[in-house]
């Protein structure tokens, strides 16, 4: 009997072996099948990635085309805006350069007087400079610097900001203006030229513009205006670029 018995417990431990083997084998395939499953949805996800990257390649390939043609677009439109530009500006400096003549030759009938050697004559040698920020040569002039290269020449020292400028000198009302007098604009003040007479002053507007006349009463910011003990200049006007004296003969 315990032969039996030990053989009955040998078939009872290898029927447990193998329900274990079983158990391992049905697990091991329930893996491979998770393991199957994980792979088919990686080479899912990979197909989508690559679809994905080859829109996103194609869609940026457009944007550049299309980022390629609105800068050609750009490009040639601001080519067109320079040349209207430089054509406007001929066209102004043209007309200006005719008011000028048309001004000073009956400067006496306006109540303009450009006295030899005055400030007036000075400024007016620097008609149609180029306004440049900053700038205080004839190279290129902003307003201040245009006050300031002028005066100079007649033994007055300026700042170069036109609110210093309106600090200095003697206060004059509008009806007592005189050639030669400084007029400011603007609250604060940011802006300055030179009274000429009969209604008209020179000055260097702004980027874009040159030294240029024009009219008092169409400025509506006004601010006031001084005078300063200048001397009469000694020589021609310093690197003139026209000669007041010749326009007014």
């Amino acid at each position: 009997s315990k032969s039996v018995g030990d053989f009955v417990a040998r078939v009872k431990f290898l029927n447990t072996i193998g329900i274990r083997d079983a158990d391992i084998a049905a697990s091991l395939q329930a893996q491979k099948d998770q393991l199957e499953q994980q792979v088919g949805s990686l080479q899912n996800a990979k197909d989508t990635a690559e679809s994905l990257e080859f829109e996103l390649k194609a869609r940026q390939i457009e944007i550049m085309l299309r980022i390629q043609e609105r800068q050609q677009m750009l490009a040639a439109a601001q080519t067109d805006l320079l040349q209207l530009l430089d054509t406007e500006a001929a066209r102004r400096q043209t007309e200006e350069a005719a008011l000028l003549r048309e001004i000073l030759s009956g400067a006496s009938a306006k109540g303009i007087t450009v006295e030899p050697g005055s400030p007036v004559e000075t400024a007016l040698a620097y008609h149609g400079v180029p306004y440049l920020w900053g700038g205080e040569t004839p190279a290129g002039f902003d307003c201040s610097g245009l006050i300031l290269y002028v005066f100079r020449q007649h033994g007055v020292e300026l700042p170069h900001y036109s609110g210093s400028q309106f600090l200095l000198g003697e206060k004059i009302a509008p009806a007592a203006l005189q050639p030669g007098d400084v007029v400011f604009f603007g609250s604060p003040i940011h802006h300055v030229g030179m009274y000429i007479g009969g209604g008209y002053f020179i000055h260097a507007p702004r980027t874009g513009d040159f030294v240029k006349i024009s009219k008092l009463a169409a400025r509506r910011d006004f601010a006031g205006a001084r005078r300063y003990p200048w001397q009469l200049r000694q020589g021609p006007p310093s690197n003139a670029v026209v000669d007041p004296s010749s326009v007014v003969r």
